[in-house]
């Protein structure tokens, strides 16, 4: 669920690290000014780009499958225009669950966003890829994929996904989402980031560790997860 990062959000990352290498920062870290208090246009939008390891364990027995799931991944979103524009994004990740490697790479070509605060953002994205769960074999998958990223303060972001994914060519993963029939494979996450956000001239940029909850839903057994990983975050 990770992917190769998207040209638009590697530009805002390298801006926003040549800020901070050259030491060029004006205000400091916000100080609870909030978007409209003080207005900073955003004339590439807003994007984050994170790295992460996760672990999942079935909490309730299905068909026979795996039990424990190991990734490494990375992700990129990108929210493009100063309000309401394009949205899209990348997902990569590779691991191994007790039956075997697991993995996938979706890229989100069609998306709308909402930019929201400083470096907030709500998006909903469509997209293709391929992957599979070492039990499940691998296929083609049609993922649609849901986000919404708060700053709450200075110091915490708070994010809110929801991916609900159809493997169409591949019937023995079809239905496997246990409580959302309509789809085969479900993933929702709550993450909470802590790091800090500064307050440049023409731009915003934020970076911190994060710690998410995952639930997820395959192959007809439910599954609970943890992912910890470092996020970096821009609007400008």
């Amino acid at each position: 669920m990770k992917a190769t990062v998207a040209p638009g959000v590697l530009a805002l990352v390298a801006v926003c690290a040549t800020a901070h290498a050259q030491e060029i920062e004006i205000q400091g870290p916000l100080r609870g000014q909030t978007d409209e208090m003080r207005r900073v246009p955003r004339d590439l939008g807003v994007g984050e780009a994170e790295m992460d390891a996760r672990f999942l364990r079935a909490t309730v027995p299905g068909p026979p499958t795996f039990s424990n799931l190991g990734e490494i991944g990375l992700a990129a979103r990108l929210v493009y225009g100063d309000r309401v524009g394009f949205a899209g994004g990348a997902d990569l990740a590779i691991g191994a669950s007790d039956r075997g490697v697991a993995g996938d790479a979706v890229l989100y070509p069609v998306g709308l966003g909402l930019a929201l605060g400083p470096t907030g953002f709500g998006a909903i994205m469509a997209g293709a890829g391929a992957g599979g769960w070492g039990a499940g074999p691998a296929g083609m998958e049609l993922p649609v994929d849901a986000r919404i990223a708060l700053d709450v303060g200075t110091h915490v972001r708070l994010s809110f996904d929801a991916r609900l994914t159809w493997v169409p060519l591949v019937p023995s993963r079809e239905g496997g989402a246990l409580h959302v029939p309509f789809c085969d494979e479900a993933e929702f996450a709550i993450t909470t980031r802590v790091g800090r956000l500064w307050d440049h001239s023409r731009f915003r940029d934020a970076g911190g560790y994060f710690f998410r909850l995952e639930h997820a839903e395959m192959l007809g057994t439910s599954f609970l997860g943890l992912a910890v990983g470092y996020q970096l975050a821009g609007s400008g």
